[in-house]
């Protein structure tokens, strides 16, 4: 899911994830990623065209740029009421932290887990949004019940809550804090973050 990882003018970091594989599948790619960017003065992470994948993912992803012992920004919800918060990820690479500047780029195609990321780490005051609206797909669809004539039925049975908020982005997205879109989108991130480096954003 690893698609880009290098450095920006002002010595930013640029992380684009096209996808969540499993924890296990992921943790190489994404360790080496991590390490690339450990020692960036800020960070656009690249969600734009991210699909989804699997939640272990992007709890790791999430959890990496929070400090160390912080509440999860999702609570999971089933019908049968709040669940347990789950256990924190055992990370196998270096722990970004919580204070360097950072924006995370999305899109229409920026759907599901992904969409987990940005909106807790926005709603966390973690990072700043950049670009369109995305998917709005939140809610988690348990196994297909198997249905006459070879059709099947989904129903989702969990949804995250952001612990701050009180709902999710389910059929709205995750709504940017600044509006962008095609080109643009990179560059006004990586303004965004260098303006905060220098002093000059909000």
């Amino acid at each position: 899911g690893v698609d880009t990882v290098r450095l920006l003018p002002g010595n930013i970091g640029l992380l684009k994830l096209t996808s969540f594989y499993t924890y296990d599948l992921a943790v190489a790619a994404l360790g080496a990623a991590m390490e690339l960017i450990r020692h960036s003065a800020g960070l656009v992470l690249d969600l734009t065209g991210n699909g989804g994948g699997d939640d272990e993912t992007a709890d790791a992803v999430m959890e990496t740029f929070l400090r160390e012992g912080a509440p999860r920004p999702l609570l999971i919800e089933s019908r049968d009421g709040p669940e347990a918060p789950r256990a924190p990820t055992t990370l196998r690479w270096p722990r970004y932290g919580a204070h360097r500047p950072m924006a995370i780029m999305i899109d229409r195609r920026t759907f599901s887990a992904p969409e987990a990321v940005a909106y807790a780490l926005q709603q966390e005051s973690r990072a700043v949004i950049v670009g369109s609206r995305s998917g709005g797909g939140a809610n988690m669809v348990g196994d297909a019940t198997p249905l006459p004539r070879g059709f099947h039925l989904g129903i989702p049975i969990h949804r995250p809550i952001g612990r701050n908020s009180g709902t999710n982005w389910e059929g709205h997205g995750v709504q940017p804090d600044v509006e962008a879109s095609g080109e643009e989108t990179l560059w006004r991130a990586w303004e965004i973050v260098r303006q905060q480096l220098s002093g000059t954003g909000t």
